[in-house]
């Protein structure tokens, strides 16, 4: 287990980065490391609570799993487009019709899957066997599919601009819900598993059988059209005239199937290279979002779906799949002729589509932290007199045990040497904003800094006209042996110097050097370890 990596991801006094999630994914796996990854989940092999992150790997199966994946995909393509779908044996014509379905369904399910296994490995808990991916996937998608086709009944009238993006994100929105409800799952990151299987699974379903109907729009459907056009502008041919036709269909049977299959490929194709941005990334955000309002219970109760951050990432992927499938020509009489050919520009070329990946990306990246945060708190939880040392930021890497209380600080801003007397000093918040700029408050064992403008309750008091400061803000005192800082559920928050906020109640452990604020910049302090 990386400590580190989850230290800094639970502390948002630090610079946290992504990248340190696939260290991994390069590394030679012995065959015992890969046995342990592909049995995760299963009845038997899920860690208890207190041991989720200390029985995690870094994902890196997702990666093989992709280029085999890629390999299969460019491979049934290519004897697609290489080989003709009937050849002649004997003079009988014998086709090959299966591999139209391999193509459909390794080009859709792959690239999809292979996403699904980096969500199931970054998946901390290990609840959520392989096994059961799969089935969320395949089921999830088909009760999502049997939802907005359902929708589409209900609601004939619905705008063409929003006749996919409603009902498909409404229909996925309940199967997660209806999946998230089971006890098992407790946790935002199995959310974001389930949103994700089963959005990758509806997206699956749904490139194969856009594929199928490029296929057939260019291949069968085509045929009859052109021989039923033939023969209903010709009501008086003659039979020698509708066979020689027929005859002419029959010659140029190669050449338009070749056609389809190109039409269908660059769908395929297309649709495979953006699947990371799709179904499967909106159905992450409600999920994750979804997981996180159940805040570990086996219960998903009502209140979870007036959550806002629920609301908020629905809304967010209704919109992101809107402007998705968005049609430049339906702005027409609403926006500009300028800016609907500005719009078919950035639609033609992927731009459009890469900066609604970036945006979905982004918010799945905030919704990702508050998972892992989390599970940090729930498996410290667990781990009794361990409850909050990861929570509060202590990396094993700096020394000191974890379950002692320490005060002097080391040269990374640590406390590693044991208090001796009640009025040795531990730090000093020296404030660094507008309010007594310079002044330092300091902390000594066995009190605490409460901050805000209640002169009963705070000592550290601000004048009563300052804005965004609560009556009881927030307080410095000693948890666990360490100085932390809490947010005591203020108004306008509290947050650390990179712009993070915290979540109200929770400790942060304190270093050396690092900085916050109450509300805004002008309310600024510094911790200065003494």
């Amino acid at each position: 287990m990386n400590k580190t990596f989850f230290y800094k991801a639970s502390n948002l006094s630090e610079v946290f980065s992504w990248k340190d999630i696939f260290s991994e994914v390069l590394q030679p796996h012995t065959k015992e490391q890969r046995g342990q990854v592909l049995i995760r989940g299963v009845t038997g092999n899920v860690p208890a609570a207190s041991r989720m992150l200390d029985e995690w790997q870094k994902p890196w199966l997702f990666l093989r799993f992709g280029v085999i994946g890629l390999f299969l995909s460019i491979l049934a393509v290519w004897i697609w487009n290489t080989f003709a779908l009937t050849w002649t044996v004997d003079g009988e014509i014998i086709s090959m019709r299966g591999i139209d379905f391999a193509v459909y369904m390794i080009v859709a399910f792959f690239p999809l899957l292979a996403i699904v296994i980096f969500f199931w490995e970054l998946n901390i808990p290990g609840t959520i066997s392989i096994f059961e991916v799969v089935f969320l996937m395949l089921a999830g998608g088909l009760l999502s599919l049997l939802g907005t086709g359902n929708l589409l009944r209900l609601i004939p009238d619905i705008p063409k601009a929003l006749g996919g993006p409603l009902p498909e994100e409404i229909a996925k929105f309940a199967v997660i819900a209806l999946v998230l409800s089971r006890g098992k799952y407790k946790y935002g990151l199995e959310g974001i598993l389930v949103g994700c299987a089963i959005g990758a699974g509806f997206g699956a379903i749904e490139t194969a059988g856009y594929g199928l109907s490029q296929y057939n729009g260019n291949y069968s459907d085509a045929i009859i059209a052109e021989i039923m056009s033939t023969w209903l502008n010709n009501p008086s041919a003659s039979q020698q005239e509708i066979t020689g036709y027929l005859q002419h269909v029959a010659e140029t049977l190669p050449q338009i199937a070749e056609e389809a299959r190109k039409a269908a490929t660059n769908t395929l194709v297309i649709r495979g290279c953006l699947a990371v941005g799709g179904h499967a990334l909106w159905g992450t955000l409600y999920g994750g979002a979804l997981g996180l309002a159940k805040k570990g219970s086996e219960k998903l109760r009502g209140e979870a779906f007036i959550d806002p951050l629920v609301i908020l990432t629905w809304g967010s992927a209704f919109i992101l799949h809107t402007l998705w499938n968005l049609d430049p020509s339906q702005l027409e009489g609403i926006a500009s002729q300028e800016t609907i050919n500005f719009i078919l520009v950035l639609s033609d070329s992927w731009i459009k589509s890469v900066l609604l990946i970036v945006a979905g990306g982004f918010i799945l990246l905030i919704i990702l932290r508050k998972c892992i945060r989390q599970i940090i708190a729930a498996s410290q939880r667990a781990a009794g007199n361990r409850s909050e040392n990861i929570q509060l930021g202590a990396a094993p890497e700096m020394g000191a045990a974890m379950n002692q209380p320490a005060f002097a600080a080391n040269e990374q801003g640590w406390k590693t040497e044991p208090v001796r007397g009640k009025e040795q000093l531990i730090l000093c918040a020296v404030s660094s904003g507008e309010f007594q700029h310079g002044k330092e408050y300091c902390l000594s064992v066995g009190g605490k800094l409460v901050f805000g403008r209640d002169s009963g309750k705070a000592n550290i008091v601000f004048p009563q006209g300052t804005k965004g400061i609560s009556s009881v803000h927030c307080e410095i005192r000693v948890k666990e042996g360490y100085p932390v800082l809490i947010d005591l559920n203020s108004s306008f928050g509290t947050y650390f110097s990179n712009g993070q906020k915290l979540e109200p109640n929770v400790p942060y452990k304190l270093r050396n050097n690092v900085k916050f604020y109450l509300a805004s910049d002008t309310n600024s302090f510094v911790i200065k370890m003494k």
